[in-house]
Parts: C-alpha cells; sequence; structure tokens
C-alpha cells in the first residue's frame, strides 16, 4: 500500500440485528481504500481502477455508499501527477463493488467530495480549481464552473438545508455557492493566510467554521437576522448598505440588500 492521501469517517449505520457499524475509510497514493470497522477491528480493503491516488472520499447519508475522488486519465503515462480527467467513484462498501459509472470532473484530481445531508446533492473539486454539481442517484450534472480562486478546490462543505455549498481553496479563500445553479453567493472572502483544508456548518445552518494550514479556525456567524437586530438596537435606526458592509460584513450585506433585513422596525 501507499502514503495515506484521505480520510474519511463514515456516520454511525443501522445493519440490523448487529446493531449501528462505524467505518473508517483511507484512502492511499496506490489507488486502494482500506476500510475499517472499529466495532470489530476488522480491515477490508477496496482496489479502484484508478492510474493515481485516492484523493478524496466522501460517504453518503446513510453510510453504505461511498464517493472516491481520484483521477481517471492522465496526461503522460507512467505520471499521476498530470491529470486531465478526474472522476469520482461510487462504491458500496458491504459488497466492495462499484455502483454506476464513474462521475467525471473533467479535469485534474477531485482534491474535495461533500454530499448534502439529503444525499440529493455531491459535489467536487478539483486541484485545477472547477467546481462540479451532480443530482443523486442519477448522477445528472447540475453545474460546472470554474472556482473564483486559484490554487484548487481543498475543501467543501453544504448548508444543512443543502440550499448553499460553501468552497475552500489554496488561496486562502472561502466562497458560498447556490445549490443547484452554481451562482457566487456574494464575493469570496479572505480571513485565512494559507491554505482551507476544512469546512463544516453548524447544524443550524448558523456558522461556518473554516480551518486553515495557518493553524486558525474561523467562524463565521451566517445568522444575519440576529446581527441586523442587534445592530439595530445599538444604532437606534436602520443601517445603510455601506454601513452593513462596514460593520457587520459582506454577507451579511448581501443578505440585508436581498430581503431588506436592513430595515430596523420602527426607524
Amino acid at each position: 500500500s501507499g502514503a495515506v492521501e484521505s480520510i474519511e469517517i463514515g456516520s454511525p449505520t443501522n445493519r440490523g440485528p448487529g446493531g449501528f457499524v462505524q467505518i473508517v475509510a483511507v484512502g492511499d497514493s496506490s489507488g486502494r481504500v482500506h476500510l475499517w470497522t472499529p466495532a470489530t477491528d476488522t480491515l477490508r480493503v477496496l482496489k479502484t481502477p484508478t492510474v493515481g491516488k485516492v484523493t478524496s472520499l466522501a460517504f453518503a447519508p446513510q453510510g453504505t455508499i461511498l464517493a472516491i475522488g481520484t483521477c481517471e486519465q492522465i496526461l503522460i503515462a507512467g505520471d499521476p501527477s498530470n491529470c486531465t480527467v478526474g472522476s469520482t467513484q461510487l462504491w458500496d462498501v458491504n459488497t466492495l463493488q462499484q455502483t454506476g459509472n464513474s462521475l467525471r470532473a473533467r479535469s485534474g484530481y477531485v482534491s474535495a467530495l461533500a454530499y448534502s445531508a439529503d444525499g440529493r446533492w455531491l459535489a467536487a473539486g478539483t486541484e485545477d480549481n472547477v467546481i462540479t454539481l451532480w443530482e443523486m442517484p442519477e448522477g445528472q450534472e447540475r453545474f460546472f464552473r470554474p472556482s473564483v480562486s486559484s490554487y484548487g478546490v481543498q475543501a467543501l462543505a453544504f448548508s444543512p438545508n443543502g440550499k448553499l455549498l460553501a468552497s475552500g481553496s489554496g488561496s486562502s479563500r472561502v466562497q458560498l455557492w447556490q445549490v443547484p445553479t452554481g451562482q457566487p453567493f456574494g464575493d469570496s472572502y479572505p480571513d485565512h493566510d494559507d491554505t482551507i483544508v476544512d469546512l463544516a456548518f453548524s447544524p443550524d445552518g448558523a456558522r461556518l467554521f473554516s480551518a486553515s494550514t495557518d493553524r486558525t479556525v474561523v467562524i463565521h456567524d451566517l445568522d444575519t437576522q440576529r446581527l441586523v437586530r442587534e445592530a439595530c438596537q445599538m444604532a437606534g435606526r436602520s443601517f445603510t448598505e455601506d454601513e452593513n458592509e462596514r460593520y457587520l460584513g459582506w454577507f451579511t450585506a448581501l443578505i440585508a440588500r436581498v430581503t431588506g433585513w436592513n430595515q430596523c422596525p420602527n426607524h
């Protein structure tokens, strides 16, 4: 086996009389995925038909389907670093069989994968800055577009309601995308000094957490209604659009423009 390239922990899944089972998946540089079940301390190995390393992993919410990001086609034979067609393969972790055809990301290694909470959407980001969204289980492509920043898409996360997709890049920027249109939801914003390596929404969707190799975690408050209410109470009047962006941030200013939340009651 090769070096570790990716790790994903599945949600506990009810497997009948045996109770709940949780699987840890580890992808390596030789195209293999190691499936460890801690409850029984058993290890199984899944060999993907790939030309390179397993660069990303994501379990579907039900915990039995594993999305595997890798490379399908390379530019120079024998050199897996030159990936021209990234792919996402779907595997059943019970049978160790691939389900359906690979989903092509069209370009570059698939460096990030994410499922929405209801399993309807699967998103992939590549090392050459492309984000693809598929509607599952048919695998219908809903959008395919370049990311807004450079140095590859390194992290993806869906909001709990599945209406927003957050992406993090190697250039330290976080971007929100509308699902399923793929339109940017406001401008990207840099709150880190280095690569974004992980993203997560709070269960209520009110906060977005971003982690970076600069050894920081930034908490982005997305509860714009609460922020505007507090600002109104402090100011005693409605904020202008410029004041919204200056004091409450670009995300709150964007929501305020769309919804009118910047208009304080009785002011």
